[in-house]
């Protein structure tokens, strides 16, 4: 499994670590179940209690869709080919329709407005004045509050490296942190950067933390897969 500025790893290798709490796992554990599935071929693990088989809440498909440009925006460049490692291309349109059809996990949901905004051309959708004026779902936070692009309790250690993403500029680690202290970043970059950024700007726990293990499949499931 690869992903732009991050080691690549084995799907075993990445499910062990998951197992045995490694810290960077451990804080990409809510998106990568959704990121790794196809590729690792994640599976229920056989034996397993009937709780644990169950999905988990987070990666639900919603019942009622969603905008994968975010709240009150659509897709302009319907064409465009949206390709991400492990996962097939997909046009910005078919995106659009999957999310609408509700047929994403209230993960995809929340992750597309941030990667395929420039890609899609994600603009206001002009008949809805309302959700155009503060969607909450890319809203800045405010000052005041401000997030850390590590993730809580973390802070950059490699101030000087460049982060680069398809469609997105290229900006310092420090410069990163420093948006996202200010009250600078939607909601969905606070979200998804402590994931793409952890290995590649040094996220480092601020203070000991002591995290327990997770399953990178999700709960219940397991790599099936492990040399992928």
């Amino acid at each position: 499994f690869s992903f732009p500025g991050q080691p690549t790893k084995s799907c075993e290798e990445l499910q062990n670590d998951g197992i045995e709490g490694d810290a960077d796992v451990v804080s990409q554990c809510a998106i990568l179940p959704t990121l790794i599935t196809p590729l690792c071929g994640c599976q229920p693990v056989v034996g397993a209690p009937s709780a644990q088989q169950a999905s988990p809440t987070t990666v639900a498909p919603l019942p009622t869709g969603c905008s994968v440009c975010g709240e009150g925006k659509a897709v302009t460049n319907s064409d465009a080919i949206f390709s991400f490692p492990g996962q097939p291309a997909t046009s910005c349109v078919e995106l659009q329709d999957n999310g609408k059809q509700g047929n994403l996990s209230d993960i995809q949901c929340n992750l597309y407005p941030t990667l395929i905004a420039p890609l899609c051309g994600c603009q206001p959708v002009v008949s809805a004045p309302t959700a155009q004026t503060s969607p909450t779902t890319v809203a800045p936070f405010p000052t005041e509050g401000g997030c850390s692009v590590c993730g809580d309790g973390k802070e950059v250690t490699n101030a000087d490296v460049i982060f680069s993403f398809p469609g997105q500029p290229s900006t310092s680690c420090i410069e990163l942190q420093l948006n996202g202290e200010q009250g600078n970043l939607s909601m969905n970059e606070c979200n998804i950067y402590p994931t793409l950024i952890a290995p590649l700007c040094g996220c480092q726990p601020i203070f000991d933390v002591s995290e327990p293990g997770c399953s990178v499949c999700g709960v219940g499931k397991e790599v099936t897969n492990p040399d992928a």
